[in-house]
This record gives C-alpha cells, sequence and structure tokens, in this order.
C-alpha cells in the first residue's frame, strides 16, 4: 500500500506515518468516539501496522488487519 500511496503522492514519508501511527496511543476512546475496548483492539492493530512498516518486508498482513470484506 505504502508503495500505491508513494507512486500517487510523491510527498509520502513511510516514516511519517509511524511517526503519526506512534502517537495512537495518546488518543482517548472519548477522543476517537468509541468504547474502550474498542480502542483497546484498534490500538493492537495500530502497533501491527507500526511494527509491518518498520520491518524490511511488509507483504505480509494479519488477516485481522485486512478491513471488511467490501466485495458483497
Amino acid at each position: 500500500m505504502c508503495q500505491l500511496v508513494s507512486e500517487k503522492d510523491s510527498g509520502f514519508s513511510r516514516a511519517v506515518l509511524v511517526e503519526i501511527l506512534e502517537s495512537f496511543d495518546r488518543l482517548t476512546a472519548d477522543e476517537l468516539g468509541i468504547d474502550e475496548p474498542d480502542r483497546r483492539g484498534l490500538a493492537g492493530s495500530v502497533q501491527r501496522w507500526r511494527e509491518a512498516l518498520t520491518r524490511p518486508s511488509t507483504r505480509s498482513i494479519h488477516p485481522s488487519d485486512r478491513g471488511p470484506d467490501l466485495s458483497r
């Protein structure tokens, strides 16, 4: 996905995206408009995204991070 974004947006920076994701933990459930269990679940996904972005190869995506199936 980062490759596709960088092809469309020459100003895209993977490092900046990682910094933004690192700030997620400062957000409260109220600020996100969700309940605390959902915020914790989302925080887990954000953590895996950060880890994937800082690994040399980011080809694999955790199944729970794929998002909803929109093909229906």
